[in-house]
């Protein structure tokens, strides 16, 4: 058995600064594409817990992605079987679809680096938001983040099981990633590809710090 699965979303993506964590802590672990699955996915017999990632699909597109119920199929799997599971952007909205939530989609789109409070240790971070969508809770769990919007931005259902709509991983290669869909017409308050970029230099190293400190924790719970 290995360590973690990172889960992908298109064979674009990458992990941002996820896989140096692993490095680091010298786990082991794949990285995968779930559009690749088809009906057979990854099971719990494989790893100890699985990472997902964002993409640029919605949960709920089931007819146009069928590969997404085999994920969400996975998702229920590991927790059943007592697997840790740790949801980025898509990755959390595909864990509330799971395990009994709803993703929704927004008025308008969330985009920047903006302040978001923790509702564990009563903290504020300022991570990268990309989204449209959001989500509702599933049942057992409970809000650990909020923003200024006053939408759930992260969950937790038990110790093993966690997710936060913001970006966590987020470096150079992922930032500029995720800049070039910029499209002019989104709707929302939209900052400059110059306003994030100087906003970066100010908030990627501390957000990889807590992303960090926030995966060590989740990691010590696979082991309880």
């Amino acid at each position: 058995m290995k360590d973690i699965l990172l889960l992908l979303h298109d064979d674009d993506s990458t992990t941002g600064t996820t896989q140096s964590w692993c490095e680091s802590r010298k786990l082991t672990y794949d990285i995968k594409n779930a559009e690749r699955f088809g009906r057979h996915a990854p099971t719990p017999g494989e790893y100890r817990g699985v990472i997902v990632f964002g993409g640029n699909m919605e949960a709920w597109e089931e007819e146009k992605h069928p590969w997404l119920k085999a994920e969400k199929r996975m998702l229920q799997e590991f927790s059943g079987a007592g697997r840790g599971i740790f949801g980025i952007c898509l990755g959390v909205q595909l864990m509330a679809d799971a395990f009994g939530g709803r993703a929704f989609p927004m008025e308008e789109w969330e985009i920047g680096w903006r302040p978001t409070s923790l509702l564990e240790g009563a903290a504020t971070i300022m991570p990268l938001y990309w989204h449209s969508s959001s989500f509702t809770l599933p049942p057992k769990s409970s809000v650990i983040a909020k923003g200024s919007s006053g939408l759930n931005l992260g969950f937790r259902r038990g110790a093993k099981e966690v997710g936060y709509q913001f970006h966590t991983e987020i470096d150079e290669i992922r930032l500029s990633a995720v800049l070039s869909t910029l499209k002019p017409g989104m709707k929302g308050s939209i900052p400059s590809e110059q306003k994030m970029r100087a906003d970066a230099i100010k908030f990627m190293e501390p957000l990889r710090n807590w992303y960090y400190q926030a995966l060590d924790r989740w990691l010590n719970s696979l082991s309880a």
